[in-house]
């Protein structure tokens, strides 16, 4: 069978970098956890200066600033220490076939074929596609490597 469209692309650090980004955000939605966290933090701030303590509503509100800092400096160095742990993929130029209702995947570590419906979601960055095969494991596809047709074909499988 003849594929319908080809593609390929490279997992750069960068690259993993916008993947991991955006799955946390759009999938996982860690902004609304960071979020949740601040506003807890900003309420105990409020409650130590109503009750006239002003050394905890102090100290709270501190925490609140940093919550920010501190999960943007901690997930830059995991995502990091990931892409490094994964020698396999390093580098990788991954080759892409897709068909009316699979597509394939080839590298130097293999082949995988997998079909439209297994697929657990699809992510369109301005950049990138993400096709999810599980909430933290996904196929990058680079739209700058893609012809106009396959991404019209990919946005309409998200429908």
């Amino acid at each position: 069978m003849k594929a319908l469209f080809e593609t390929k692309s490279e997992y750069t650090y960068d690259e993993y970098v916008k993947f991991s980004r955006t799955i946390q955000n759009k999938v996982q939605r860690l902004w609304l956890l960071q979020l949740i966290m601040i506003a807890a933090f900003l309420a105990l701030s409020w409650l130590g200066w109503k009750k006239g303590n002003t050394t905890d509503g102090i100290a709270y509100l501190i925490v609140a600033v940093l919550v920010p800092i501190i999960f943007y400096v901690v997930n830059k160095w995991t995502i990091k220490r990931l892409y490094k742990s994964n020698h396999a993929l390093q580098g990788q130029i991954s080759s892409f076939r897709f068909y009316q209702d699979h597509f394939e995947q080839d590298n130097a570590l293999g082949h995988t074929s997998i079909p439209y419906d297994k697929l657990m979601g699809i992510v369109e960055t301005k950049t990138n596609f993400y096709l999810l095969i599980a909430k933290n494991q996904g196929i990058i596809l680079i739209k700058e490597n893609c012809c106009p047709e396959l991404i019209s074909f990919v946005q309409n499988l998200k429908k």
